[in-house]
């Protein structure tokens, strides 16, 4: 049921895979940007972002994966542990998104980036799109075992991001060693 409701609410979020992040045109490759169209696209994205994973219920939940992955890395039994798992989360929830790197982060990228924007935001769209399948798989407090999905953790189309525009970093959900939580016992 609660993985039904987590579906349910990020889908009504996220606005789809062809949503439009940027004004500038889609075809404008990122290299041919300048200090003050980089700075407004950078503004765009943390907006977008802001925007996606900045409400109450993604640091909720986002709170809960992490109260669960806890508990795990404790090497505790997992059953019987859903209330201090909720409660880890609610303390959590005021701080929640600058421990997951949601915190607004836009650099240029070194060297040559022959990306175009359009090219972008399908990978910014694509992570939202993910977000989903991952709050379906990542441990929760009802569910302290269950195994996350590493597909959900990014995006094919962000790893050409990063491997065409090295260095380039903006705004996004990221959880570093999920996919190396112990099993739980």
């Amino acid at each position: 049921m609660r993985r039904a409701l987590v579906a349910v609410a990020v889908l009504g979020c996220w606005g789809g895979g062809s949503q439009r992040i940027s004004s500038l045109g889609g075809d404008t490759r990122l290299e041919t940007l300048s200090d003050a169209q980089l700075a407004s696209l950078c503004g765009e994205i943390d907006g977008w972002s802001t925007r996606q994973y900045g409400s109450a219920a993604f640091r909720r939940d986002v709170c809960e994966v992490q109260a669960a992955v806890d508990l795990r890395l404790m090497d505790l039994p997992a059953g019987g542990r859903q209330s201090e798992c909720r409660a880890a989360a609610t303390a959590c929830e005021p701080v929640g998104p600058r421990q997951f790197g949601v915190a607004t982060r836009c650099q240029r990228w070194t060297g040559a980036c022959p990306l175009t924007v359009n090219e972008l935001e399908q990978c910014l769209t694509d992570l939202a799109y993910n977000m989903y399948g991952f709050f379906l798989s990542a441990p929760m407090c009802d569910d302290i075992c269950r195994e996350v999905d590493p597909l959900s953790l990014d995006a094919a189309s962000c790893a050409t991001v990063r491997a065409t525009c090295p260095g380039f970093m903006f705004t996004r959900p990221q959880f570093p060693g999920l996919e190396r939580t112990p099993s739980c016992r």
